[in-house]
């Protein structure tokens, strides 16, 4: 007897069992979620970076079900545009939605009965203009009358980037440039009245030099600081700060005419950081507080010292200490202004002896003999 009533108990525990599988063959839509496939294993938000130059660029995503269903799920790609303004401000970025002429996609998709994922969707960049330094992006969600999106892996971002190319100014010692406002009477011929003490600031810029002939080839000069290649004591072709009563050189030697990423950042507590090509080369403790500067000269260190040829571009005076994130996400393409710039010069009028200030400040570089300028100068290495 107590024998039948395990093979009783064995058998219904098998009849729930069969049960349960004949439930799951409706393949009911409860606990079911709609993703996009190359979402799926990110932890966050999944973007990716393109880049479009002269041809189209295609971006493949695939809509996908977390169970298959017994009927057709039609699915559709839209522009999340709180998906955008999440990642500005987790990465102090900028990025705007790419205007619609400049893109297609596919109006809808469908996944059909009895599988997890549908055809690919392709999302065309076709290339764009931008418009003072405009970053643009699309955040897409995949969407469905029938089904719910998943929070996280329903969305991707992709962020369209153009390479930079751009005119440069070709500068030697005769290029010397004087920042806005200037004063012919006083010692440099500027007025030194821009009255900032920074408690924490950046300076970002990509440099060329046809080579490293002698000490103290100086790029900037400000109240505190003055950044130039070589020292006595050191190989011409290592970049050194001085500042606030200390010196600091890069470890990374610089190659003759080869366009290299810098930027120097420094933060509140006085540590002074120097990353090359986005990469940290080397940091400094200073006796840290507020930086003066009231000026800034580049080029600037005379017919005496200043005798290889040299060009800059995309020159980024910030007020505030950017991070290493925004140094490598920014350092290949020209942005927009923003507020907490005390001045930025792209360097790219391809003509004239003024390189201007796009910030709202209106600093502009004056040099103090005739420019002369090199065309289609980019910095990606292609």
């Amino acid at each position: 007897m107590k024998k039948n009533r395990i093979y009783i108990g064995v058998a219904l525990c098998l009849a729930a069992v069969l049960g349960t599988g004949c439930e799951d063959a409706n393949y009911d839509t409860i606990d079911n979620g709609l993703y996009i496939k190359e979402a799926f294993d990110s932890k966050g938000l999944m973007s990716s970076k393109i880049t479009v130059d002269a041809e189209d660029v295609a971006v493949t995503l695939t809509p996908s079900l977390s169970r298959m269903l017994g009927a057709d799920v039609n699915v559709r790609l839209e522009i999340d545009q709180t998906v955008l303004d999440s990642y500005n401000e987790a990465n102090a970025s900028s990025y705007q939605v790419l205007p619609a002429e400049y893109y297609t996609m596919p109006s809808e998709g469908v996944i059909q009965a009895g599988f997890t994922s549908g055809e690919s969707m392709i999302v065309t960049v076709k290339p764009f203009e931008s418009e003072d330094g405009a970053q643009y992006a699309l955040p897409l969600r995949v969407v469905s009358s029938q089904v719910n999106s998943l929070p996280t892996s329903s969305k991707y971002l992709v962020l369209c980037d153009k390479p930079l190319i751009q005119s440069t100014p070709y500068m030697n010692y005769l290029s010397h440039l004087l920042c806005e406002p200037l004063d012919e009477s006083s010692d440099n011929g500027m007025a030194k009245t821009w009255g900032l003490n920074l408690s924490e600031w950046s300076l970002e810029f990509w440099v060329w030099m046809d080579g490293y002939a002698i000490n103290n080839q100086a790029l900037f000069d400000s109240d505190e600081i003055y950044i130039r290649f070589g020292d006595a004591m050191i190989d011409y072709d290592l970049l050194q700060i001085k500042l606030r009563g200390t010196q600091v050189n890069t470890v990374t030697h610089f190659s003759p005419n080869t366009w290299t990423h810098v930027a120097f950042t420094y933060d509140t507590a006085g540590l002074l950081t120097i990353y090359v090509n986005g990469v940290k080369d080397v940091t400094l403790q200073t006796k840290g507080g507020a930086v003066p500067v009231n000026y800034l000269q580049m080029v600037c260190s005379g017919v005496q010292y200043f005798r290889n040829n040299c060009m800059m571009a995309q020159i980024r005076f910030w007020n505030k200490c950017i991070t290493a994130s925004q140094i490598e996400s920014n350092r290949f393409y020209s942005i927009t202004p923003t507020d907490d710039m005390v001045g930025y010069w792209r360097m790219d009028e391809g003509s004239g002896d003024i390189c201007n200030d796009c910030s709202k400040n209106g600093r502009h570089a004056h040099a103090s003999a005739p420019l002369t300028w090199r065309e289609d100068q980019r910095f990606d290495g292609k």
